[in-house]
């Protein structure tokens, strides 16, 4: 049962990708930071139509992923240790915690998304990350 949700599960992934990325007209927004000891990436894919309707109304049909990485610019990863982290912007924030690094540096924050507030390149993301017993605040911009 579960290798068959699980396959389901991707199935809809796939065909929920296809659709918002090659029915309609997605834009890209990628944003950048860097602090003194990370480094973070959000990318942003939308697509937003604005239409009248027969009243002459104006409507907007919108959607747009979020999606954000961190990296670690230290030498010592393995000294991190467990993660937490808050990200502010115009359209919202979020926030986790107990996140472990990658071989590599790197982790994951996840991916949101929905329709409403599309995210604009003149926006900042505000990040603030704790682990150990530090905490770094820095900014990042779209490219």
């Amino acid at each position: 049962r579960r290798v068959l949700f699980r396959s389901v599960i991707e199935l809809v992934g796939k065909v929920v990708r296809t659709v918002f990325e090659k029915v309609n007209d997605t834009q890209e927004i990628v944003f950048t930071g860097v602090g003194e000891n990370w480094e973070s990436q959000t990318i942003v894919k939308y697509y937003e139509y604005f239409y009248k309707e027969e009243d002459g109304t104006l409507n907007c049909d919108n959607y747009h992923i979020r999606s954000s990485s961190l990296k670690y610019l230290g030498k010592d990863i393995e000294s991190v240790g467990e993660i937490s982290y808050e990200l502010q912007h115009s359209s919202g924030g979020g926030s986790g915690s107990g996140l472990r690094l990658k071989s590599d540096g790197t982790v994951s924050l996840g991916s949101s998304g929905g329709n409403g507030l599309t995210p604009r390149a003149d926006e900042e993301i505000t990040f603030t990350i704790r682990w150990i017993d530090q905490e770094e605040t820095f900014v990042a911009h779209s490219n």
